[in-house]
């Protein structure tokens, strides 16, 4: 893919989603907070995001994932204060079949069996055409 391939974008407004953190990154505690949908064959290029809501207990690191099914796909680490935006490119770009499902979870570390909540966010992701 070329720098002037076209793209399309798929985005969304997600609310502050309260999560169970452990002492680990490795608890996916908040899954499938928000659906996305390929209308056609597509490659997942880039995930960006921005904080659009500070909480008041967040936990120390919030991840937010793209799964396709449950492999991850990408993420972005942003911090969790209004403003704070991450950027992250899909290398390779990951192909999208037509009608393909992909979810946005949160995976979070911090205080363990604490409930804290992770900032609200507007994602999007950056897509590229297949041409098939």
């Amino acid at each position: 893919m070329g720098y002037t391939d076209d793209r399309s974008y798929i985005n969304a407004a997600v609310a502050a989603q309260n999560v169970v953190s452990t002492a680990s990154a490795a608890v996916v505690t908040s899954t499938n907070v928000q659906y996305f949908i390929a209308a056609e064959a597509t490659f997942l290029c880039s995930i960006a995001g921005v904080i659009t809501a500070t909480p008041s207990s967040p936990p120390s690191t919030v991840k937010y994932a793209i799964l396709s099914g449950t492999t991850t796909l990408g993420s972005i680490t942003p911090g969790q204060t209004v403003g704070t935006g991450a950027f992250s490119t899909v290398v390779p770009p990951v192909a999208i079949s037509s009608g393909g499902i992909l979810t946005l979870s949160i995976v979070s570390t911090g205080t363990a069996s604490a409930t804290e909540t992770a900032g609200a966010i507007y994602i999007v992701l950056g897509l590229a055409p297949q041409f098939v």
